[in-house]
């Protein structure tokens, strides 16, 4: 009887303890990934405006690499509730910079104080060094 108690508790935190630390380590390389040198920027496209839950809401931008398609998200926290929402579904289709690790293009940042100038916008292969502007 003490036995499956056990279990029943040991169990559940040993599932939960071992999601928190995949959950780190996959936080702690995609800032390793995002933050060295071999990285580049380009340009992405909000493609979509998500509400997760009650509070939670997110952007989901594309961005392509070398022909292929990655997929974002942009986590706009709870800092807007739904006064904010048709503000927020005018952004899709919206394009930004986009930063992204060389090895591993779906470690990426989306920067949205930086919107794509009106003479960048129909360059969907554009890649940089260096932010362009």
């Amino acid at each position: 009887m003490k036995l499956s108690k056990l279990i029943y508790t040991i169990l559940p935190m040993v599932s939960i303890l071992t999601v928190i630390a995949y959950l780190l380590l996959l936080n702690y390389q995609k800032k390793k990934f995002v933050q060295g040198t071999n990285t580049k920027y380009t340009i992405a496209k909000i493609v979509e405006y998500r509400i997760v839950g009650t509070e939670s809401r997110w952007l989901v931008y594309n961005f392509n690499v070398k022909k292929e398609q990655y997929k974002g998200k942009y986590n706009l926290g709870y800092k807007f509730r739904e006064n904010h929402y048709l503000k927020m579904k005018t952004l899709v289709g919206k394009k930004f910079l986009v930063k992204y690790s060389i090895d591993k293009p779906t470690f990426n940042k989306i920067y949205m104080d930086k919107p794509i100038p009106d003479s960048l916008l129909n360059c969907t292969t554009c890649t940089w060094e260096t932010p362009p502007f």
